[in-house]
């Protein structure tokens, strides 16, 4: 079985170990970096299956499992509406918290002072 996990990155462009320090010693696991997706494959069955990825340089690969844990600024709703697999609206909520991926800060905004967590 072929399974793709992407992790989030900074930024900066800085990938971040995710999962990868834990993993990266199986020998049957093997980890590339560098490879920039530019969309995702798929069936063309009746019900569309994500089955692989494009990478820059017209590479592409097919994969069992992608896990796309890329955060918030993933390009995969833009790439499955790319192929024309419906993806749900994004809400957004203010909760009045800030975060930062480089250093993780919360900040509560509030009347009475308060430090930072």
């Amino acid at each position: 079985m072929r399974i793709l996990i992407s992790v989030c990155w900074q930024p900066d462009g800085q990938h971040l170990n995710g999962c990868r320090n834990t993993v990266m010693n199986n020998p049957n696991v093997e980890i590339r970096t560098g490879l920039g997706v530019t969309g995702v494959k798929k069936s063309e069955a009746a019900i569309p299956k994500v089955t692989g990825l494009y990478y820059d340089g017209g590479l592409d690969e097919d994969f069992d499992c992608i896990i796309a844990a890329n955060g918030r600024r993933s390009n995969a709703p833009e790439w499955l509406r790319d192929v024309g697999i419906e993806v749900p609206d994004e809400v957004v909520e203010d909760t009045g918290i800030i975060y930062y991926s480089r250093f993780t800060v919360y900040l509560m905004v509030s009347s009475s002072p308060l430090g930072i967590v």
